[in-house]
């Protein structure tokens, strides 16, 4: 590997050469020229490389561990390890059934069958699909046409049939609803026949008034001629001789006891020859087929009973199917042997869901409880009970906050919003602010869905800073629904608003965001807040001070606003005092006031401002005693009067308090604004209280009323002196305790104004639609008022035609319109009847003289109520085999006019989503039809998927290890068999000094001793983390060789793998390199001959030679010893 050492021996044969000769053992000693020699050789420039050998080994890598899907024994193993399987392929078969290679995602978990709903359902449609198998729509929904698809498949390879069952019924019966009455042929039966019977003919479909008594399979029929046995009135249970020749009559084991199976099969005997099964007895039954609740809370009940005696108690369980929309109770009924025939009440009550889902239909259902009721009872099958759940939801919206207060520079407040009730589809919130000048909102609109109606959502309102000293201005941000986007059931939601508040910043000032708190003298405590309304050019420090500590003190004494928070509001609290004196409820007037000499000059002109505080007394009066009775205190007694009786809209008033005698604290005095008139709509909001200062006796409150543009009555404005009580009140209410000022509309002429209103908002065919005219004012004299009739009615047909006016008389302010109504036998959709106010024909508007005028509502509408609804039947039934599809008819004696849902349920041996599918309990009968058809589509369930039937894998793939043999039983989970990849995996074992010297991307060359092979290869993967084992550590990695090698699973390999390598470097001999003191030395040849001692620095070892990084040149020589011999 390395090139051939060139050897020089340089004989001492020149006496001067022999001075300079200095052996580097002995500075002192020279050299023998009889006999010493030195060996040297030159320095060359080559390629260094550093290698190293790593252990490693082949493996296949497993793909896939196969588990046992279900319990039991395998058979016909058809592959070996090494095998290669195809998709389609037959691996083994378990408890008889094949078990298939399919491509797919998941192993399959579970069986199968038409109604199951789920993923593995969409992976075997897409297995069975593209097998060229016919499935219907691949969905997640197991219907018909999937079993008719896995059908075919499992005929294909060859899979048995379950074993076939007796034939069954199910019975259909209409249900009460809304829109419809129900007929006297309210049910019908239809046969489902497992195997085709001697006689296929449709039966006839059986009808009844009666509750349905419980219905049970049929058997195989014998030849019958003993018509009075099979007419027989048995018992349920009976045992005796006659039931014993019963059942030798019905080809049935004669043990003598009529249980379920023979009831099952006489009852099918006189079905199929058309004889009354009435004498049969049930062993359970229902008052009722259908009842009706809504999630208001109504109840409906219904009764049951057993049909015969039992020898021990039967206990009957009451099931809801869909609790969400009702409740049942009691959950069990029970019954002896002496109570059997008396009725149990069961009680159907409905809940409110709080959603948008209109009427929603169910069962109760009413079982045996196996394990607590007489064995006898264990055979009987369920009786159900349809329930329809009326809505009682309405659509709505609220917001959670009625005001909010921004600043100019930006601040912000936010409110929620949040749905009332689950929409059906999303409902949109449109939210704006109409003054983006002093306000805005974070988001144009707010989207809630099916999932998220209940959750509330923010909007952040924001202050804009209008450069304009405006003072503190008022607007309002409306949340509105979005029409055209939303749940049409939300469309007509009024708009909600949100009145906010923006604090100007244009000029000096400071903002109390609460003015009025109430504390107590137990300590409890209120809180207010303050706010600049800019920003101050130095501090600003705001003082608070109590007028009367020993009621209230209030915290921190002073607030300090800088230049960076003006903007952040800052909290003041207030805390009641406890003064251990009966002195009733006091008010104290806490004063927030700039203190000038500590801030901005530009805010000490600004007046002070004062939060009124009322403090609760929590003292007692103590009994008085016979002493002398001390002065009593005066309390003030307190008077109000308007500035004025009659103002107009947009006009402002003044109430003007009088307190005698003149108080010599702060008083608070509590009022009360109302009337008729409106807060917001007819006047500004003022506050609730009014402050007579210290020595005072007189303060005021302004009102200003609002002008607007709707035609309104007068409407009376009350203020009003709070009355308080206890033994020390902090004043007393005196002789004028009210002011009331009455508020005209400019707007309202000096006529009349009439609106209208219905008088009720239905009414039947057979009656009278009645109107009232109302005007706010008695009329001085007759006035005639005209109006019309309209609507979908017609006249004569509907409804007899009214006279043109009515006469509203002298001294009275309203009159009836009354419009008779005509009945008829014909079913028709509800009409509408609008009655509408016009202007007097004599006195048209525009004319002084006019006798009335008209005003916001001129229009009424009232609902007329069709008496008449169609009657339904049914009819239809017959035989059907299992997998063909039979109906039922509903039949209308008139057509309906408009869409009606048809309420229906469905009962009998047969299995709803077992034996047939399942069905919606509800029909639309639409407007126009008379006859309605309900499909019934038996299923054929003898065909089901069970897990084990199809093996999920990324087929092709090489069978591993096979576990399993012949008629080995197995368990859920145990391991059958595992994949593996179809080639090796060269894996590397690194100790962690090897690790740090390898890397993915590295060339190495694999040796494998079996068969003396080699191949050169990559490193594609190493591990970072280390694998602890027998007290050492190894980093796993991989090797992609490009070469194939021919071995089993687990032979080992080495791998060579070349980890540094140094271009053309300087080397020497490692013999030539002596150490000195710790450094490095070569001993040089100078060309004159004399040996010279040099420092030199190493670099890379490569076996015999070492590299040079500086000191030699090459060309020259160094010695790698001395022969003194």
């Amino acid at each position: 590997m390395k090139g051939r050492f060139a050897l020089l021996v340089v004989l001492a044969v020149v006496a001067v050469g022999v001075a300079y000769w200095q052996p580097w053992v002995d500075d002192v000693a020279v050299v023998d020229v009889e006999t010493d020699r030195a060996i040297a050789e030159v320095v060359s420039v080559r390629t260094l490389t550093e290698e190293i050998t790593v252990r490693g080994e082949l493996r296949r890598d497993e793909l896939q561990l196969i588990n046992s899907a279900v319990d039991g024994k395998i058979s016909d193993v058809l592959v070996e390890d090494g095998d290669t399987v195809q998709p389609g392929d037959v691996l083994f078969a378990l408890q008889g059934r094949r078990a298939v290679a399919v491509n797919g995602d998941f192993a399959f978990y579970r069986r199968l069958d038409v109604g199951s709903e789920g993923p593995d359902v969409h992976q075997l449609e897409t297995i069975l699909s593209e097998g060229g198998y016919e499935v219907g729509v691949v969905d997640d929904y197991f219907t018909e046409d999937t079993r008719a698809g896995l059908a075919a498949w499992q005929a294909d390879y060859d899979y048995g049939a379950a074993t076939a069952e007796v034939d069954e019924v199910v019975t259909i019966s209409l249900g009460n609803g809304p829109g419809y009455g129900v007929g006297a042929r309210n049910t019908a039966t239809l046969e489902i026949r497992a195997v085709p019977g001697d006689d296929d003919e449709p039966a006839q479909a059986s009808t009844t008034t009666t509750a349905p008594s419980i219905s049970v399979p049929t058997t195989t029929l014998a030849p019958l001629d003993e018509e009075v046995v099979l007419l027989a009135d048995f018992a349920w249970n009976e045992r005796s001789d006659r039931v014993r020749v019963l059942q030798e009559i019905l080809g049935l084991a004669p043990d003598g006891a009529y249980g379920p199976s023979t009831r099952a099969a006489h009852l099918a005997a006189n079905r199929a020859r058309g004889l009354s099964p009435e004498s049969i007895p049930w062993a359970f039954g229902a008052s009722t087929a259908s009842v009706v609740v809504t999630e208001a809370g109504s109840a409906a009940t219904f009764a049951a009973v057993l049909g015969a005696a039992p020898a021990t108690d039967v206990v009957l369980s009451a099931t809801s199917a869909d609790a969400g929309e009702f409740a049942v109770s009691p959950a069990t009924l029970t019954f002896g042997p002496e109570n059997w025939s008396t009725e149990q009440v069961v009680t159907v009550t409905g809940v409110d869901d709080r959603l948008l889902d209109g009427e929603q239909t169910g069962n109760v259902v009413l079982s045996v409880v196996d394990d607590a009721s007489d064995n006898a009872f264990d055979g009987a099958l369920d009786v159900t009970v349809g329930v329809t759940t009326t809505d009682d939801d309405v659509a709505g919206f609220a917001v959670s906050e009625a005001s909010a207060a921004v600043t100019e520079v930006g601040s912000t407040a936010t409110f929620t919003a949040v749905l009332e009730a689950r929409p059906a589809t999303d409902v949109v919130l449109g939210v704006s602010s109409p003054d983006t000048g002093e306000a805005t909102v974070s988001a144009s609109t707010l989207t809630f869905t099916p999932d998220n109606w209940s959750t509330a959502q923010t909007v952040t309102v924001a202050g804009v800073d209008d450069e304009v000293a405006d003072g503190n201005q008022s607007s309002s941000v409306v949340v509105t629904v979005m029409d055209a986007s939303s749940d049409d059931d939300f469309d007509a939601l009024g708009d909600r608003a949100v009145r906010v508040t923006t604090i100007d910043d244009e000029s000096a000032g400071f903002t109390l965001w609460t003015t009025a708190v109430a504390v107590g003298e137990d300590g409890t405590s209120d809180t207010f807040t303050v706010v600049l309304n800019r920003a101050p050019a130095t501090d600003v420090v705001v003082a608070l001070s109590s007028a009367d500590t020993g009621e209230a003190t209030v915290s921190p004494a002073t607030l300090t606003f800088t230049a960076t928070d003006w903007s952040t509001p800052q909290t003041a609290t207030v805390s009641g005092v406890d003064d251990s004196v009966v002195d009733g409820e006091q008010g104290v007037a806490i004063t927030v006031a700039v203190d000038d000499a500590g801030s901005d000059d530009a805010f000490d002109p600004l007046p002070d401002q004062t939060v009124t505080v009322g403090v609760g007394d929590d003292d007692v009066a103590e009994a008085a005693d016979d002493g002398p009775a001390g002065p009593a205190a005066t309390i003030p007694s307190i008077t109000v009067e308007a500035s004025a009786s009659t103002i107009s809209e947009g006009d402002q008033v003044t109430f003007t308090f009088t307190a005698q005698p003149v108080p010599e604290d702060d008083l608070i005095v509590d009022v009360t604004v109302g009337g008729e008139v409106t807060v917001d709509d007819d006047f500004t909001e003022v506050e609730d209280s009014v402050l007579f200062a210290a020595g005072t006796g007189v303060a005021e409150l302004v009102v200003t009323t609002l002008l607007d543009d709707d035609l309104e009555p007068d409407e009376d404005l009350d203020v009003t002196i709070t009355q308080l009580f206890g033994d020390n009140p902090r004043y007393n209410v005196g002789g004028r305790s009210e002011a009331t000022v009455t508020v005209t509309d400019p707007n309202v002429p000096d006529l009349p104004v009439l609106i209208l209103r219905a008088d009720t908002d239905s009414v039947g065919e057979n009656g009278n639609a009645t109107f009232t005219v109302e005007t706010q004012i008695e009329v001085v004299e007759d006035v005639d008022v005209y109006f019309v009739v309209g609507g979908t009615v017609t006249l004569d047909e509907d409804y007899s035609e009214p006279p043109e006016f009515v006469t509203l008389t002298t001294g009275n302010d309203e009159v009836g319109i009354d419009v008779g109504l005509r009945s008829d036998d014909l079913v028709e959709v509800d009409e509408f009847l609008t009655v509408t106010l016009v202007p007097d024909p004599r006195h048209l508007p525009g004319f002084v003289d006019r006798a009335y005028a008209l005003g916001d509502t001129v229009s009424a509408t009232v609902t007329v109520e069709s008496d008449d609804l169609p009657e339904l039947t049914l009819r239809g039934g017959g035989v059907i085999m299992e997998g063909e599809t039979g109906s039922v008819t509903i039949v209308a004696d008139q057509a309906p006019e408009v869409d009606t849902s048809v309420v229906y349920n469905a009962y009998g041996s047969a299995t709803e989503g077992v034996d047939y599918e399942v069905l919606t309990g509800t029909a639309l009968m639409e407007s126009g039809q008379t006859t309605l058809e309900i499909p019934i589509r038996a299923i054929d369930d003898d065909v089901v998927f069970e897990p084990a039937d199809m093996i999920v894998a990324d087929w092709p793939a090489r069978v591993g290890t096979v576990w399993v043999d012949e008629g080995e039983f197995v368990l859920q989970g145990n391991n059958v068999m595992n994949l593996t990849e179809p080639d090796f995996t060269i894996k590397i074992f690194a100790s962690p000094s090897e690790r740090a010297k390898l890397s993915v991307g590295q060339e190495v060359t694999v040796n494998l001793d079996a068969g003396d092979q080699e191949s050169p290869g990559v490193i594609t993967e190493l591990d970072d983390s280390a694998s602890t084992g027998g007290g050492s550590e190894t980093y796993e990695g991989v090797v992609e060789a490009t070469e194939e090698l021919l071995a089993v699973d687990g032979a080992v390999v080495t791998m060579d793998v070349i980890v540094d390598e140094a271009v053309d470097a300087v080397v020497v001999p490692i013999a030539a390199v002596l150490s000195d003191g710790g450094d490095a030395r070569v001993r040089v040849v100078n060309p004159d001959g004399t040996i010279e001692r040099r420092a030199i620095e190493t670099g890379m070892l490569d076996g015999a030679y070492v590299e040079i990084e500086s000191g030699v040149s090459p060309g020259e020589y160094v010695i790698l010893e001395i022969d003194r011999n």
